[in-house]
């Protein structure tokens, strides 16, 4: 699914719309036949990607069998970087999208709070499979041991340190203290004392 939501200012409109079309180009070589889009004016942005391939799937396309090793293990960590910017920016969507669904939405445009003023930074759509997947994220990282790849002053991490619970708990707190003074046009008001509470406690399980 395209997430992009092609509304913000022209820089950043611009810049996601690059990563939109790699991101396109990554899946069509990996094997897609096309994807979805959760804004119609993204419909332009991508379809090209496949245009281009001449075909209308990819069903003649040979492909490397899977393996079944112990590399491809799902006990393992991906080898990516884990930092506290990621785990802020997991939280805070998860949290809003939480507080969205329990108000009966299906799908709701967010992004993290540190950016609710930066026109750059573009809303991208979020449904229940892209929730699940931020906090399993953070799951992974406290159940398997993540090191932290990341220096960050702010919270007295360097790399190396590992993703703890009282790390996740201090963050935890720190974003939904944002979400509560996040204006309406963000977070409803009225769900600050109704429904946030709840994404609070399902975030904390």
């Amino acid at each position: 699914m395209e997430p992009n939501i092609p509304v913000g200012s022209e820089a950043g409109v611009a810049a996601s719309m690059a990563k939109a079309v790699a991101g396109a180009e990554r899946e069509q070589q990996a094997g897609a036949s096309g994807k979805w889009v959760a804004h119609w004016k993204m419909v332009h942005i991508v379809r090209p990607v496949w245009e281009k391939v001449g075909e209308a799937n990819q069903l003649g396309r040979p492909f490397p069998r899977l393996t079944y090793t112990q590399a491809d293990a799902l006990m393992q960590l991906e080898p990516a970087p884990t930092d506290i910017r990621g785990a802020r920016n997991l939280l805070s969507v998860a949290l809003q999208y939480g507080n969205a669904f329990a108000q009966g939405m299906q799908a709701a445009a967010l992004k993290p709070a540190d950016f609710f003023d930066n026109d750059d930074i573009l809303y991208l759509m979020e449904d229940m499979a892209t929730g699940e997947i931020r906090l399993s994220i953070l799951w992974e990282w406290l159940h398997k041991g993540a090191n932290l790849t990341e220096t960050d002053l702010e919270m007295g991490t360097v790399p190396g340190d590992l993703f703890s619970e009282t790390l996740f708990d201090k963050i935890l707190d720190q974003e939904y203290q944002k979400l509560l003074n996040a204006t309406n046009k963000d977070v409803f008001d009225a769900s600050k004392t109704t429904t946030l509470p709840i994404a609070k406690e399902i975030a904390t399980v």
